[in-house]
């Protein structure tokens, strides 16, 4: 990211984000279209009853999948190597996004030019 945003923006109007939060993923997206005939095998192999939506008698079922997730997040060392990375990239600066949800030693070790 350092490297396409220092080809595309001049290095004093440059500032990198870092973020101070976690995100978790699917490593499978579950939400997907189905085709007729895969609707109806799934449903067969879930032995449902028929359920209707009252307003249009469109038909539905319910059923549970197990989700596996993977949760990424910053910490000390990961932001650490980050400002380090962008103290050669002569850039104008960083910034962080929602302060006081990271990891309280960095503002200890944090050092302002």
């Amino acid at each position: 990211v350092l490297s396409f945003a220092s080809s595309n923006v001049r290095n004093n109007k440059l500032i990198m984000g870092l973020p101070l939060y976690g995100r978790m993923w699917q490593t499978d997206s579950l939400a997907r279209a189905l085709k007729y005939p895969e609707t109806l095998k799934l449903w067969e192999s879930q032995g449902k009853p028929t359920v209707r939506r009252t307003q249009d008698q469109t038909p539905y079922f319910k059923l549970s999948e197990k989700v596996n997730l993977t949760v990424y997040w910053e910490d000390q060392k990961s932001l650490g190597r980050k400002l380090t990375l962008y103290q050669g990239g002569h850039i104008q600066g960083v910034g962080f996004w929602r302060i006081g949800q990271g990891p309280a030693v960095l503002w200890k070790e944090l050092r302002v030019k």
